[in-house]
């Protein structure tokens, strides 16, 4: 064979190999993981659990980076910005897919501007109550807001965030007439709740947890499409009448778009590894978390089917960030 040709195969072999050499080498220095919301919230400490078994078992390390404002939009929107080599990431709660409409002014497109490797972990939300109400279901609860229309006050953490969200989405259904009180946090909430100011609110299952073990709260119902383990004589909502009502919290990592596919695909494979660990899975479960596996293409839909649902309802109550 000629030496231009066998030279013009050579180049050709390694064009076609660099991908592949490029995800055996990734990681080969620190990776960023951005959590654009404060240290110590339902996010944080679950992304730091999987951070912790990818440097482990990468030999790199993934440091976690606090970068809370606006929303989660500011420590977002930095990745967006940055390199798109994989070495800097971000780890988001579900409020990116409610952010998707709530802001009208979004400094990036989540469905263009990231693609996420990974589900890191979703759970089920808790309507709780106060046990003095003396309501044992969210069936009695609207009984009861709609014999006293506007005597019944419900709690949110804040404005446009998961609860607030779902509790418009609950009275939309309901057409039971509820006041609002926002809090500042799901501690203040709790406050509010125990101190008498609302009546009920919705928090995540795990947050949840302590307060009904210790009966200072009254669970209701779970949000998620199967009784949780956590709480199995706890009825979700649709076993008492509200059909399509699944809603979750969730961790899910993001890369820029951009980012080359095979680091993609090697963050995809070794998370879902790191997954199948039954102590990591029994760590997740203590918090009230599941991790269920879904392809690259799955995970796509996933974010799609939640801008959705979030969007809706946003615009079905014209609410807008201030």
């Amino acid at each position: 064979m000629p030496l231009f040709l066998r030279l013009i195969f050579a180049v050709q072999f390694l064009l076609g190999a660099l991908p592949a050499f490029a995800q055996d080498a990734y990681p080969s220095r620190t990776v960023q993981v951005v959590v654009p919301y404060p240290a110590g919230g339902t996010v944080d400490p679950l992304v730091r659990i999987i951070c912790d078994r990818l440097s482990r078992n990468l030999g790199q390390s993934f440091v976690v980076l606090n970068q809370p404002g606006a929303g989660g939009n500011t420590g977002t929107a930095s990745v967006v910005r940055g390199a798109h080599d994989g070495y800097t990431l971000v780890a988001s709660a579900a409020a990116i897919a409610i952010n998707a409409t709530y802001y009208r002014n979004l400094p990036f497109n989540v469905e263009t501007d990231l693609v996420p490797p990974a589900l890191i972990a979703r759970f089920p939300m808790m309507f709780v109550a106060q046990p003095s109400l003396g309501v044992n279901s969210v069936s009695e609860l609207v009984a009861r807001a709609k014999q006293k229309p506007g005597d019944i006050a419900y709690g949110t953490t804040g404005n446009g965030v998961l609860d607030h969200l779902i509790a418009e989405k609950f009275k939309a259904m309901t057409g039971a007439d509820m006041l609002r009180v926002p809090h500042n946090g799901v501690a203040a909430t709790f406050t509010g709740l125990m101190r008498g100011d609302i009546n009920f609110f919705v928090v995540g299952s795990g947050a949840a947890q302590p307060f009904v073990e210790a009966k200072t709260v009254k669970p209701l119902a779970v949000t998620s499409a199967t009784r949780s383990p956590q709480f199995p004589d706890v009825a979700t909502m649709e076993e008492q009448g509200f059909k399509n009502f699944q809603m979750y919290g969730w961790a899910m990592l993001f890369a820029p778009t951009g980012t080359p596919q095979p680091i993609v695909e090697k963050l995809h494979d070794e998370i879902a590894r790191t997954l199948t660990d039954p102590a990591l899975r029994k760590l997740l479960a203590d918090q009230g978390a599941e991790s269920p596996a879904l392809s690259l293409a799955q995970l796509r839909d996933y974010v799609h089917n939640e801008i959705e649902l979030y969007g809706a309802i946003v615009r079905a109550g014209d609410m807008k960030a201030d």
